[in-house]
Order: structure tokens, then C-alpha cells, then sequence
């Protein structure tokens, strides 16, 4: 499956940044990237890393979600993962990572959870 990101504005706000195929040292900096634009360039609005598409996430793709999280937190906004299933799933909960990020079984899910709870606490459905 190619790589590929798609940056999506929401009619309730939050830019949701679909992700498909594998993140790895070869696409993480293109990933990477994204997350840092979206977060600088989408005005104050939370930010959505929709990962259902993705079948593969090394190391170098959860530093680009841990900086953007990191990136977020500093600009007071809220970064939230969806979509998470398979081995990206499993790879999220043996580094801990649904500890830290906000993370969501869908894109769904995470818009609801940003519309009810605006105060930009960190948390995780997963």
C-alpha cells in the first residue's frame, strides 16, 4: 500500500489528517511534517492523526506522533490518534503510547470526545 497523508478540514473544527500505508524511517519524516504544518498552519483547533489506513508504525512514526503531541501540548491545543487497529494498535500499548497521546477506536469518536470535552484534557479510549 503507498504511503500516502491527507489533511481534512471538519465542518466542526478539527483538522483530521488521514494517514494510509506504512510509517516507517522511509515515510516518517513525511508524516512528520504533516503533523508539525497542521498543527502550525490550522489556526488553534484541535488536530486528528487518523491511522486506520496505516498497516505498519516503527519507531521513527511514533516519534512523529510523540512530537507532535509535544507540539500541541506547548501551543495549548489538543492532538488526538484514531483508528489505531492491528499491530499499529499493539505497538501503541507495548510503548505505553495510549497512556500519552489521546487515542480513539475511530475518527468518530475522537470528534465526539472534541466536541464534549473541550477543556484539552489528555486521555485515552483505546
Amino acid at each position: 500500500m503507498e504511503f500516502h497523508v491527507r489533511p481534512e478540514a471538519t465542518p466542526s473544527g478539527p483538522l483530521v489528517v488521514h494517514v494510509t500505508g506504512e510509517v516507517d524511517l522511509t515515510t516518517s519524516q513525511h508524516l512528520h511534517g504533516h503533523l508539525q504544518a497542521s498543527l502550525e498552519d490550522h489556526g488553534e483547533g484541535p488536530v486528528v492523526c487518523d491511522l486506520s489506513a496505516v498497516t505498519f508504525l516503527d519507531a521513527t512514526g511514533l516519534h512523529a506522533l510523540i512530537a507532535a503531541q509535544g507540539r500541541a501540548e506547548y501551543a495549548g491545543r489538543r492532538f488526538a490518534v484514531a483508528g489505531a487497529r492491528g499491530q499499529v494498535r499493539r505497538t501503541l500499548e507495548l510503548v505505553r503510547l495510549v497512556d500519552m497521546l489521546e487515542c480513539h477506536d475511530t475518527v468518530e469518536a475522537a470528534l465526539g470526545a472534541l466536541r464534549a470535552d473541550g477543556d484539552g484534557a489528555v486521555g485515552s479510549a483505546i
